[in-house]
């Protein structure tokens, strides 16, 4: 079984997420690079402003992530669903992001892309059940968007912060 590297994931998620925003709220980002601190640079095409994407996956735990990812045997079946899991797995990413993109130079719009490849907690209504114990800490995203499969099998955005 193959197994994906970070920067391999980074731009799956990226370009999933490119597609699902412009579909979303009609803004192309176009002259994508990917890159370190932030991992992506492009452009709004329609304001010609730059935009920097730092992109990153929440699961409800690592046997999970490892599943998803192509690095473990097996995977299919049951999961058992852990709510407190997951958004305690959102409360360390979006606290672990905020504090590494303080450090960014830049100019333009920071956004900060979050996949939700878990199994179990995978559609909009179970992070927005879960949303009253997500927290938000001051950070300098200027959104923070939600990546999730869609109903039709494609890939759906929708906005956390």
């Amino acid at each position: 079984m193959p197994s994906v590297s970070k920067s391999t994931s980074e731009s799956v998620i990226f370009y999933r997420f490119v597609e699902a925003y412009r579909s979303k709220t009609g803004v192309s980002l176009i002259r994508a690079t990917q890159r370190e601190a932030p991992d992506f640079a492009a452009v709004d095409e329609a304001t010609n402003l730059p935009v920097r994407l730092e992109v990153t996956s929440v699961y409800q735990d690592a046997e999970e992530a490892m599943y998803d990812l192509w690095r473990s045997e097996g995977g299919e079946g049951f999961y058992r669903g852990d709510q407190e899991k997951i958004v305690e797995e959102f409360n360390r990413i979006i606290e672990n992001k905020s504090k590494k993109s303080s450090d960014y130079k830049f100019s333009g719009k920071l956004i900060l892309v979050i996949y939700l490849g878990s199994r179990v907690f995978n559609q909009e209504i179970d992070v927005r059940y879960m949303q009253p114990g997500i927290h938000i800490p001051k950070n300098c995203f200027a959104e923070i968007w939600v990546l999730i499969h869609s109903n039709n099998g494609g890939y759906d955005v929708f906005q956390l912060a």
